[in-house]
């Protein structure tokens, strides 16, 4: 892994449209941008998936990680109920013998119509949604469960940020969010104040990094395949870096 002194910058049409970049399934560092800027740069416009912030400290293993990420998804679709599945309304759904009936048929249609959704997971979560409890289901794997929560919250895609915990092991971090974007196809955001060292696990999320400077420009040494951000740059000068 080389190091390399930034002469190289990328255009940043806006930090946002960074996020809006990051494909389905990918994990992208963003360092020098926090969560508030990210909600900031995404107020009042639209954007093609919503864009949802997962805490993911004081965890000491992937697995631990994951839980906490599932728990985070899991208060969301609390918050958003009784809307899920891009705003399919459950407001007139009850805890009664009609409820119990009705709920099935439902879930067929929005299958029908292309919702990426499990029937059996969807009628456990609502059970307990419907009783103000967490839509938890303790018996699916976390794979299903991370799955169906993000496409409860948006069934066309979803982006999730989270901040990288320098407290964290690394292999463990990073483990995490790469399987938060293969499990789910979901784009993640790694944000970072600082660059992280160019060595294993971190050269698994390095390549393709955007690292947003000062005006006055940032010169410290970058790993391969990070991009700087400057926003006195032109567009000939936004290509990634390569060894030289």
């Amino acid at each position: 892994m080389h190091s390399l002194s930034a002469h190289c910058f990328l255009v940043p049409p806006d930090p946002f449209d960074c996020v809006e970049s990051v494909r389905g399934g990918e994990v992208r560092l963003l360092v020098g941008l926090d969560a508030d800027q990210l909600r900031d740069g995404g107020a009042g416009r639209r954007v093609k998936r919503p864009l949802l912030f997962i805490e993911l400290a004081d965890a000491a293993s992937a697995e631990a990680l994951i839980e906490r990420a599932i728990s985070g998804l899991a208060l969301t679709v609390a918050q958003l109920w009784p809307f899920l599945w891009d705003g399919e309304d459950f407001s007139d759904l009850r805890a009664d013998a009609l409820g119990r009936l009705s709920l099935p048929i439902r879930l067929r249609a929005l299958k029908r119509r292309g919702i990426p959704l499990s029937p059996v997971w969807a009628r456990a979560a609502i059970s307990e949604l419907i009783q103000d409890r967490s839509p938890r289901v303790r018996r699916a794997s976390p794979d299903v469960e991370f799955t169906q929560l993000c496409n409860a919250i948006s069934p066309n895609g979803l982006a999730l940020a989270t901040s990288l915990d320098a407290a964290a092991a690394p292999e463990a971090f990073v483990r995490a969010v790469e399987w938060m974007a293969t499990t789910a196809g979901a784009a993640v955001m790694v944000l970072s104040r600082d660059l992280p060292p160019a060595s294993p696990p971190y050269e698994r999320i390095l390549f393709g990094a955007r690292v947003f400077a000062k005006p006055a420009g940032l010169r410290q040494p970058v790993a391969d395949g990070a991009v700087h951000i400057h926003p006195k740059s032109s567009e000939r000068d936004a290509a990634p870096l390569r060894p030289r």
